[in-house]
């Protein structure tokens, strides 16, 4: 078990970012789900499973760091099993889907000048197989492990069940394979999201000039329309320049573990929790967290649904 002084960003301060930002991304899920343009949806869709992910980021150092993964009951190791070593790595999975699906999106509209109703169940269609690919992918990371039963004291029948790494998931074999696919998802979502958001500022100032010359609006009004267009397109384009950043903390982090896996420089163990669990984690949550705040400043349709749903100022 990790000492106090290292466990204290962990143990405090992820946990607070994480229900923050769950909070947060709550009100974004509701202001979204309001609005009927397409790519509102993926964002609504996309501020849930990021809630999802804070609400796990949230309880896993309780579960891991203080507990040490030792439990009362076999529901309570269930739940640790299935929260920290399953749906958080699906919901990145998720995530990351989403972010790509949403760039795709918005460089459709700029390209096509399509107008940005939401076609229903194309779009859910979608998502539910976005869901379906992140969760099957993971299959075998979670039969990685065990719960296995401990009896403490026999005759007072206190028994304590432990989630432990079955043969497989004990093996050099699981971590080479879990890291590799770390580095895989990471390099391809990279390769997708930074070209195609170049691509999207490029388009988008072609599309710029063109509405500046054929708009039928009055110079005021085209000249707001362009206005509020530009402000969204840096929106969209910053959100995803931060997942990119996210990606790039991580996968320098999962190199260095791949190295250290092969010459053994440090424990892995005491590695993995101060290292990644404290600094990355906790700066993907935080970056997750400032999502509303960037839909706030940014985006004048989020900031009057968000005034006209909860009735604010």
């Amino acid at each position: 078990m990790l000492g106090g002084k290292k466990c204290i960003g962990f143990v405090i301060v992820t946990p607070t970012i994480c229900v923050i930002g769950m909070i947060l991304n709550l009100l974004c899920f509701i202001v979204f789900l309001r609005l009927k343009e397409k790519i509102f949806f993926y964002l609504a869709i996309k501020s849930l499973a990021e809630s999802l992910l804070l609400v796990t980021g949230a309880i896993s150092p309780y579960v891991l760091c203080i507990t040490c993964n030792l439990e009362n009951t076999y529901l309570r190791a269930l739940i640790t099993l299935i929260l920290s070593k399953y749906i958080l790595l699906c919901t990145y999975t998720f995530i990351t889907l989403l972010e790509i699906e949403i760039a795709f999106n918005r460089y459709y509209l700029i390209s096509s000048h399509s107008t940005k109703t939401l076609t229903e169940t194309k779009d859910k269609v979608k998502a539910f197989v976005y869901i379906l690919v992140s969760i099957i992918i993971f299959v075998p990371y979670f039969f990685a492990y065990k719960i296995n039963k401990h009896e403490i004291n026999v005759f007072l029948n206190i028994i304590e069940y432990k989630m432990e790494e079955n043969q497989f998931g004990n093996s050099d074999l699981f971590y080479y394979v879990y890291t590799y696919y770390g580095l895989f998802l990471n390099i391809i979502s990279i390769l997708i999201l930074l070209p195609l958001n170049i691509m999207i500022i490029i388009k988008f100032r072609k599309f710029i000039q063109q509405k500046l010359r054929t708009s039928a609006l009055n110079a005021f009004m085209r000249q707001e329309n362009i206005k509020t267009e530009t402000r969204f397109t840096r929106m969209m384009v910053l959100l995803s320049f931060l997942f990119i950043f996210t990606r790039l903390v991580e996968m320098s982090i999962l190199i260095f573990s791949l190295y250290n896996l092969y010459v053994k420089l440090i424990d892995y163990y005491e590695f993995y929790f101060i290292v990644l669990n404290t600094y990355v984690y906790a700066s993907t949550y935080l970056i997750f967290s400032l999502n509303f705040f960037i839909f706030y400043i940014f985006n004048q349709t989020f900031r009057s649904k968000f005034k006209e749903t909860f009735k604010c100022c």
